[in-house]
């Protein structure tokens, strides 16, 4: 279900409770709904998560999470568990970064291991959500790490979604890509990333700024 109108305001956990589109997802276990947050290591916050969605109180479909600072080869990974969902994750070559989804039980999926990786500049996780009686759903969740090369990014990502292109199913990704989009008339990867989801008919959901600093 996509609302006709989007609505790109702020939500305090009270308008999100009262939204009526909200409401109605929430009645509603064949909605299919998506939420991502930017954890900041999920073993350090995994509590604050857990809280945050027993605020919202909605069964999310799936919760996409960026910077879980999972490493790679990381065996004694704990606190993850969320009742009702099952964990999977592309973990980070550094103490920053990595990605993961929580997917609801209910669902049935596969890891689309062709398009995703983990290397020094970003992670990738995408998965595949088997719907009934309509096209499945792609899902993914990226983290771009800062600093690095945003047109070799840019390039990585048009280079995946377009072989998803030719699926013709849904598409949704998620994540933190550090670019910045306020800066779309003055800055030329700002301007390049957008062109580039334009192109293969991607519409952004988040268009006020989700990071707001004194400067």
């Amino acid at each position: 279900h996509m609302p006709i109108e989007n609505n790109f305001s702020y939500y305090t956990i009270k308008d999100f409770k009262e939204c009526c589109d909200i409401k109605e997802c929430a009645l509603s276990r064949k909605a299919f709904t998506a939420v991502h947050c930017n954890i900041r290591s999920l073993a350090a916050n995994h509590d604050n998560l857990c809280h945050l969605l027993n605020e919202m109180n909605l069964p999310f479909s799936i919760i996409a999470l960026s910077e879980t600072k999972i490493l790679k080869n990381n065996t004694s990974i704990t606190n993850t568990s969320l009742e009702g969902y099952e964990f999977i994750h592309e973990p980070s070559l550094s103490n920053a970064g990595g990605v993961g989804f929580y997917i609801r039980n209910d669902l049935k999926y596969s890891i689309r291991k062709e398009f995703s990786l983990s290397n020094n500049d970003l992670e990738m996780l995408w998965i595949e959500i088997f719907a009934i009686g309509q096209p499945n759903i792609i899902c993914g969740v990226v983290y771009r790490h800062p600093n690095n090369n945003v047109n070799n990014f840019i390039n990585i990502l048009e280079s995946t979604l377009e072989n998803i292109q030719y699926e013709n199913k849904l598409c949704l990704f998620m994540g933190d890509v550090n670019i910045d989009l306020m800066k779309i008339e003055t800055h030329a990867e700002s301007e390049n990333f957008i062109n580039m989801l334009s192109s293969y008919f991607f519409q952004p959901q988040i268009l006020q700024p989700t990071r707001i600093t004194h400067h």
